[in-house]
């Protein structure tokens, strides 16, 4: 707790030694009841790098993006879709599954858990998320 003149003091009295004091509100029970922000969907997170697992064989994708992942997870699936050979769960498909060409035994995009993708990591510098 603040207590006005004793913990400027304690403060500027530990700042001497190398330690910075933080005074924060406490927590009440309206700021613990009154949280007014809905829940977001984990799928719109945004600047992160993610995971999204093979149904078929269990071999993961790893990538990042700056992009909500449901709008990112929809260009790779349009590059399943139109046979990229450019995009990793394509080539995947393809090699290991035997989607595309000229017998089509499905899209692809089914083989992929899009909504079971999980987030291992999150950053809004794209440097950092790279190296990640």
């Amino acid at each position: 707790s603040f207590l006005p003149g004793f913990s400027e003091n304690f403060a500027k009295l530990m700042r001497a030694h190398g330690v910075e004091v933080v005074f924060t509100k406490p927590v009440s029970l309206q700021s613990e009841l009154c949280n007014l922000k809905p829940p977001r969907d984990r799928l719109q997170r945004k600047d992160v790098v993610y995971k999204v697992d093979c149904g078929e064989c269990g071999v993961s994708y790893i990538g990042e993006t700056a992009q909500r992942f449901t709008d990112r997870a929809k260009q790779h699936q349009y590059s399943v879709r139109t046979e990229d050979d450019n995009n990793g769960f394509f080539v995947h498909a393809a090699h290991h599954h035997g989607v595309g060409g000229e017998e089509e035994r499905g899209t692809g995009v089914e083989l992929f858990k899009w909504d079971e993708a999980q987030f291992l990591d999150a950053d809004r510098h794209w440097k950092r998320r790279k190296i990640k």
